[in-house]
């Protein structure tokens, strides 16, 4: 699993491949096949541990949050800066296509579902419990865009932690909160 995240990190999910790893851990080309079933069971361990960091990045934040911003705007931002600093590792989660998903990898399914929850439980306690999938949905589908166009460097001269992100924040988080008023 480290030589997996190690590879993904690097090089994206093309990079992760059983032989690479067996080589890079040190052992024979057949000794991965002993814990995972094909390459598509790794990718689906891996994508799970990039759920459960990527969870912990969002805690992490909520935890140390203080100041001005609102914990939403709190979140947005180890949103991005997590997609940011790691987007093979977000490719992987919500980009690459596992087939049967929720049957064949519930753990995968599980520790996504986790990650979501982070944000839907500050909606909650934001908003409301009515309309919370809605709103969750809505706020998620604001940040993931700003950072999948940040991390994939599709916005020019927009620095991830720069001033000028965090005022891009909180207006997606104010757009936010009227349309979800």
């Amino acid at each position: 699993m480290a030589e997996g995240m190690r590879l993904l990190k690097k090089g994206g999910i093309d990079a992760v491949g059983m032989r690479e790893i067996a080589l890079r851990a040190g052992v024979s080309p057949r000794a991965p096949y002993r814990h995972f079933a094909d390459r598509t069971a790794l990718l689906a361990a891996l994508g799970e541990e990039c759920f459960r960091r990527f969870a912990a990045a969002l805690r992490r934040a909520l935890e140390t949050a203080t100041g001005k911003k609102t914990r939403l705007e709190v979140l947005a931002f180890a949103y991005i800066q997590f997609a940011v600093r790691y987007p093979h590792f977000m490719e992987l989660m919500f980009a690459h296509p596992f087939p049967d998903r929720a049957r064949k990898f519930p753990s995968l399914q599980q520790a996504g579902a986790e990650a979501f929850s982070v944000l839907k439980d500050e909606v909650i306690a934001e908003f409301s419990q009515e309309d919370s999938d809605v709103i969750t949905i809505a706020a998620w589908s604001l940040v993931h865009g700003f950072a999948q166009l940040l991390s994939r460097r599709q916005i020019e001269n927009v620095n991830p932690q720069s001033r000028q992100t965090a005022q891009i924040i909180s207006s997606l988080v104010r757009i936010l909160e009227r349309g979800a008023r």
